[in-house]
């Protein structure tokens, strides 16, 4: 059956959405700004595909030019000459990357190998701008040495980043967390005797997160950084509380999310902060593109994940005719809005800022209280980068009355660092959740990875690492 012969709009709506997904997933790219043609007959697949892509910022481009993504019926079929020879290449850093072909019916064929070490160089070749600034460094020469943590989301491209850094001299540390961490790629990374690796592989499994969480903080900053590049500000927090020693080495910080800028800020209000902090989330690049379009599509399909693995225990339909309510609407809720839209999903914006849900308005979307919109929701997305915008309690209350004839899908975690959906419920501000209450006391909070915390602190819901 081609995909065509698809019965109605449903399961065409849900093929398209089932292969945009496949695309992001089997090339570890973003939709939006990437090019892709469309090699289908005319018809409601294609129609629906175009408009999603579209919808979703894709540039599209004739069957037959150099893209980035190729979708056809089947991968099975005839290929054209240009993409056959793009396959099974073996890309060079910075050099960009070769074409993905998906097909309509699941199947994909990527030039992305499946070990460690070649999701790695995949992520290398799709970097150039790192691959400029290496080479920049490298030139300099004045790196040779210096001690450079990074606590960031270990996957394939924080290893090729910490790589860079070590091909300009650095000395590198790399932490993260279990519930951030590929173990395959931890594994692969502390094979490179440049780098020390704070971060779970699968020899530690047995060992409880928190307990394990809480050595490796402490671990990395006893490793004494010069520099050190945060996510989420717990790692500066634990160097002004319980790793004091920590200060008499660091040169300074920079910080990338907005529940990590705002504790700092704080900090400094307060007159504790003791280093200089860079905050790399006020960039322009950061907030636009970042936050919302890489946090919109990773949530959206990583939401999307979720509830199609768990089709055993109640059918999924897709997104499309579906009603989701975000809460927010800074960078990542417009994004998520965006992504969620572009699937065919209603979307209603819940927002206290009256100029922000004006522009929620203006961009399509219904603008809701909190009181009317989550009763009616089938997704919940919390946007906030704040801890206790979206309650257990209310979610589920909520959920109830939503899903009354049917089950919620209930405790299943996403691959996206950034979203879980208990009980049909998605907050994006778990990271946030995870470093306690972003209202600073004058004496900093302790972190709930450093080692007195593990003790104390009741283990939060986390998700599990975006491949």
């Amino acid at each position: 059956m081609t995909p065509d012969d698809l019965p109605n709009v449903s399961e065409v709506n849900l093929a398209v959405e089932r292969a945009i997904r496949l695309a992001a997933r089997s090339g570890n790219r973003l939709i939006a700004a990437s090019t892709a043609s469309v090699d289908l007959e005319p018809g409601p697949v294609r129609t629906a595909l175009v408009t999603a892509l579209r919808a979703m910022g894709a540039r599209l481009r004739p069957i037959g030019d150099d893209v980035e993504f190729s979708f056809v019926e089947s991968v099975t079929g005839d290929l054209d000459s240009a993409l056959r020879s793009a396959l099974g290449t073996v890309p060079q850093p910075g050099a960009g990357l070769p074409t993905l072909v998906v097909g309509l019916d699941g199947s994909v064929r990527s030039p992305r190998g499946g070990s460690a070490a070649s999701r790695i160089a995949w992520a290398a070749a799709g970097m150039p701008t790192t691959a400029r600034l290496a080479e920049h460094l490298v030139a300099g020469g004045s790196h040779a040495g210096v001690r450079v943590a990074v606590s960031l989301v270990l996957e394939p491209k924080t290893a090729a980043f910490a790589r860079v850094l070590a091909d300009a001299g650095c000395a590198v540390a790399v932490f993260s967390a279990v519930s951030e961490t590929d173990p395959s790629i931890a594994e692969e990374l502390a094979r490179d005797e440049r780098i020390s690796v704070f971060a779970p592989r699968t020899a530690d499994r047995e060992q409880s997160a928190k307990s394990l969480d809480a050595e490796h903080a402490a671990g990395i900053l006893d490793w004494g950084p010069e520099f050190l590049i945060d996510d989420g500000a717990h790692l500066i927090r634990l160097a002004h509380s319980e790793r004091t020693a920590a200060l008499a080495r660091l040169r300074g910080a920079a910080e990338e999310t907005t529940s990590g800028v705002r504790p700092v800020r704080e900090m400094g209000a307060l007159g504790d902060l003791r280093i200089p902090v860079i905050a790399v989330n006020d960039a322009r690049t950061k907030t636009g593109f970042d936050n919302l379009v890489g946090t919109g599509q990773s949530c959206v399909f990583a939401i999307a994940d979720v509830l199609d693995d768990a089709r055993d225990r109640r059918p999924y339909g897709g997104i499309a005719g579906t009603r989701w309510a975000v809460l927010g609407y800074g960078p990542v809720g417009q994004g998520v809005a965006r992504f969620a839209a572009a699937l065919g999903a209603d979307v209603v914006v819940v927002e206290r800022d009256p100029v922000r849900a004006l522009a929620a308005l203006h961009d399509g979307y219904e603008a809701a209280t909190r009181a009317t919109a989550l009763p009616e929701a089938d997704v919940v997305v919390s946007a906030t980068g704040v801890w206790h915008t979206l309650m257990r309690q209310r979610s589920r209350r909520c959920a109830t009355a939503r899903w009354s004839q049917s089950p919620a899908v209930s405790t299943t975690r996403s691959r996206s660092t950034r979203c879980a959906t208990p009980a049909g419920v998605s907050d994006s501000s778990r990271r946030a959740q995870r470093h306690g209450p972003l209202r600073q006391p004058p004496a900093p909070r302790r972190c709930s990875c450093s080692p007195a915390a593990a003790a104390s602190t009741t283990r939060r819901g986390r998700a599990t690492p975006s491949k």
